[in-house]
């Protein structure tokens, strides 16, 4: 186990075929949020995805980014 900071991932751009972030975010200050989505989602392998449930006060939002062979991102 390793236990880091989402906003400073310690592991290199591309090192996982997915990456699974449910309600972490909603601990991140909002003035951080894009920078911090933008870090993790860095991580991601071309063809992998990126899954994100943030916990709102009425009803949990999801939403899940794939990206292409050539490292574009995608609903």
């Amino acid at each position: 186990m390793i236990r880091a900071d989402q906003e400073y991932p310690p592991f290199p751009k591309e090192a996982f075929d997915v990456v699974w972030s449910n309600t972490a975010l909603t601990h991140t200050p909002k003035e951080k949020l894009k920078e911090t989505v933008k870090q993790i989602g860095e991580l991601v392998k071309p063809g992998g995805i990126f899954f994100v449930g943030i916990k709102s006060s009425k009803e949990g939002q999801f939403w899940m980014r794939k990206k292409d062979d050539q490292g574009n991102s995608h609903h």
